[in-house]
């Protein structure tokens, strides 16, 4: 919209235009471990890599089917880049979010005990599964449950977990299991 263009400083922007992660100069700058799965590098809630102050989001981070995708988690990286350049690194508890059955992949791969009480959760099927609900857990303590008639590799679902919830003593796990027709 023109007269609402802005300037901001920064050391470098990466934008990856296409479908598929192409991350080989991210990694080349700093040493960021990259997710076999997605292409894309390691992120937490605030799309932070393990590189503190390098963010990731969009299809840098995973091939994502809605541009709405694209737009929230590129809204949340560039909120959490702007709040690091302010306030720096804050050091906080982190726990890895695993997958188990037919969960393809999930990104963030781990939640941060620092910042909002929400993370939002992408994944993907490895299968068609039909009645299927998707659960989160901590140990064996359920946080998040949902219900889908049908879930397909093709799309990307997205859920989001109220951070408050969990508890950093042990690592979570993203499931899915066949509900009882």
């Amino acid at each position: 919209i023109s007269g609402t263009e802005k300037e901001v400083e920064c050391d470098t922007l990466i934008l990856s235009v296409g479908l598929i992660p192409e991350n080989d100069m991210t990694v080349s700058l700093s040493d960021i471990q990259l997710d076999a799965k997605t292409k894309g590098p390691f992120v937490d809630q605030n799309m932070m890599t393990q590189c503190p102050g390098v963010f990731s989001c969009g299809n840098a981070l995973h091939v994502n089917d809605l541009v709405d995708y694209v737009s929230e988690n590129g809204e949340t990286a560039g909120y959490q880049a702007a709040l690091f350049s302010q306030q720096g690194f804050k050091k906080s508890q982190t726990i890895s979010i695993k997958t188990r059955g037919d969960i393809q992949y999930v990104v963030p791969q781990t939640i941060t005990a620092a910042g909002e009480n929400k993370a939002i959760l992408y994944f993907r099927s490895k299968k068609i599964v039909r009645n299927a609900s998707i659960f989160v857990k901590n140990s064996q303590q359920i946080i998040f449950q949902k219900k889908y008639p049908i879930i397909k590799p093709p799309e990307m679902e997205r859920i989001v977990l109220d951070t408050s919830l969990i508890s950093f003593q042990n690592e979570l796990f993203l499931e899915m299991e066949v509900c009882p027709s």
